[in-house]
């Protein structure tokens, strides 16, 4: 029963950081409307975002102990969230957009718009970076390059990961040698010791 309830808690931990970019896009609405903060947040959450997703990649390797079984646990809702935007700002009309579906694509990337909305414009040629209003093949492309660089922390994160757990194995593994090789060596010199003190107490007789 215990064993239960631990993978049942497991299971809810990891769906909460597959959720949490959303979680923190929300929040970054919310903190970019500050004076001051809010523009320190704006340049900052970019690379503070993909940090702690390259962290959470570590988690679900441990967890999944594969691969691609790990990002796309990871990553699935995010793939979500791209298809919902395509749909609702590329594949529909200005003005057909339903409300709630427009702001839930957003979130997952939008702490990462610092970053993505420049290479966007860039991409996509046909938009200027001073225009304030987007083209919607230029806003499509900054998703799909938000995903990407998601993708990409993500994977980082897992090989590095993998990379830690793989130098602490080898340094336990030396750690035991040389604790064998201690241990060998004390029973060594306990063996020459007895031979010594045998050899002594026949020349006394």
């Amino acid at each position: 029963m215990e064993s239960k309830n631990e993978t049942m808690r497991e299971n809810g931990m990891l769906i909460l950081l597959a959720v949490s970019p959303i979680v923190i896009g929300f929040f970054y609405y919310v903190m970019v409307q500050l004076p001051v903060i809010g523009m320190v947040w704006m340049y900052a959450a970019p690379f503070t975002v993909l940090y702690y997703w390259g962290w959470v990649a570590t988690v679900f390797r441990v967890r999944f102990k594969g691969f691609f079984q790990s990002m796309l646990w990871m990553n699935g809702l995010g793939i979500v969230t791209l298809f919902l935007y395509i749909w609702q700002f590329g594949l529909l009309k200005e003005g057909e957009q339903l409300s709630v579906l427009a702001v839930l694509s957003q979130l997952y990337t939008v702490s990462l718009g610092f970053i993505t909305t420049w290479i966007g414009i860039i991409l996509d040629g046909s938009a200027s970076i001073e225009s304030e209003v987007m083209s919607a093949g230029a806003s499509i492309l900054t998703e799909v390059v938000s995903i990407l660089l998601m993708l990409a922390a993500a994977a980082i994160g897992y090989f590095v990961g993998e990379q830690q757990e793989k130098k602490a194995e080898q340094e336990n593994v030396t750690e035991e040698t040389l604790e064998a090789e201690a241990v060998f060596s004390d029973r060594q010199m306990e063996d020459y010791e007895l031979k010594d003190a045998e050899e002594a107490q026949k020349q006394n007789i």
